[in-house]
């Protein structure tokens, strides 16, 4: 299992370090053929291989001497150290990216001495980036994360990752739900349409959250990406530390279901069309979508007393039904009337579990936007189509 551990700087000998080896540090690139040898391990392109393998509660203790003329100190950026242990492979490698500064050590340090790590550090994430400007496609392969912090008593997790290229916050990709672990192997691919023009103002955000089968999935920490600071000119692999979410971002959004209302007077009739749903969450932790369905109320005094479905669409959480729903109603009763939500996973081997909710209708329980949304459809003559935001129930 691979794991993370701070590893303290101490002059063990006479061994040094090339500083075009520390990628990124500099900015130049690493030599592949560097071969020093400090009586305990073996420099070898990117990473430091060690024969010895430290058990979790234990550090290791690595020479980084530096001459002065081959590396300017000064010009070093905050590093981490994260030590893995490759798949096939029994080495140690440790490899280096930003988070933890590693100042110059000349003379041995206390053996307890470690480098401090940043208070809201909550692991860290390896991911590649490739850019193709002539199709216009920018692929990004999330391929393992780190020392991912435990949410309860379980001392694990249930982790999975959300992707996004912003400022469009609609279009997620989601990985796999990996069980019981911090350390999780993602290698997955997603894609995205970007023209180069537009490349330098987008971020690249990246969420882990822990799947919970019973309640709303949290944040275990996440990056956000400018990619205007990235040289994507040729293939890029990063390590980033993961911080803490802002508050939209800290409890994994339900998607949103966009509707079209339109009533009738003449005839008495609201028609609600049903045309598709983005983003909707994972309630089964062995698959990577669901089986959504929607179930549509008329609800009064806050019961529901007409109530109508659409078909089930399988292995989607972006389904498209564009199915149309009628009620007879008068507009006297439906001025007073909710109009209720309810996206639903269809259960093969039980009861169907609410994905996500949303109302429309005049009273307090509905969000302005909704309100306002109701009111029109009572007003207008023709049919209105609305995002809705989904949400827990009440």
């Amino acid at each position: 299992m691979p794991l993370l551990v701070p590893i303290p700087v101490t002059a063990l000998s006479k061994a040094w370090v090339c500083g075009r080896l520390l990628a990124g540090i500099a900015g130049s690139n690493p030599t592949a053929d560097m071969d020093v040898s400090c009586g305990c391990c073996v420099l070898l392109g990117r990473g430091l291989y060690v024969g010895l393998i430290p058990r979790p509660e234990e550090s290791y203790r690595v020479c980084l001497a530096v001459e002065d003329e081959e590396f300017d100190w000064k010009q070093a950026p905050e590093l981490l150290i994260h030590l893995s242990k490759p798949r096939a492979s029994r080495e140690s490698i440790l490899f280096y990216t930003e988070c933890v500064r590693v100042t110059e050590s000349k003379e041995r340090a206390a053996p307890s001495r470690t480098p401090s790590l940043p208070e809201d550090l909550r692991g860290s994430i390896q991911l590649t980036l490739t850019y193709d400007p002539a199709a216009g496609i920018l692929t990004v392969r999330l391929i393992e994360a780190h020392d991912l912090q435990a949410r309860d008593f379980s001392g694990t997790a249930d982790p999975y990752a959300k992707i996004r290229l912003l400022p469009d916050r609609s279009n997620v990709w989601q990985t796999r739900i990996h069980k019981r672990t911090l350390n999780p192997v993602f290698d997955e691919d997603f894609v995205f349409e970007v023209r180069p023009t537009a490349l330098g103002r987008r971020t690249l955000e990246v969420i882990l959250y822990d799947f919970d089968a019973y309640s709303r999935h949290h944040s275990i920490g996440g990056v956000k990406l400018p990619l205007a600071h990235i040289d994507l000119s040729e293939k890029v692999t990063l390590w980033k530390g993961l911080g803490p979410c802002s508050e939209q971002d800290a409890k994994a959004e339900l998607g949103d279901l966009m509707v079209s209302l339109g009533y009738l007077p003449s005839a008495e009739r609201l028609t609600v069309v049903v045309i598709k749903a983005r983003n909707l969450r994972v309630v089964d932790d062995t698959r990577t979508s669901s089986d959504p369905f929607v179930k549509v109320a008329l609800m009064q005094g806050g019961k529901r007393v007409k109530k109508k479905k659409t078909g089930v669409h399988r292995n989607t959480l972006c389904p498209v039904f564009n199915e149309a729903l009628t009620f007879d109603v008068s507009r006297d009763i439906l001025g007073r009337s909710t109009v209720e939500f309810c996206v639903m996973h269809d259960s093969l081997l039980g009861p169907s579990e609410l994905l996500g909710r949303a109302v429309v209708g005049p009273g307090s329980d509905c969000r302005p936007q909704e309100r306002d949304f109701f009111h029109e459809v009572l007003t207008s003559k023709t049919a209105t189509a609305q995002w809705l935001p989904l949400s827990e129930p009440q």
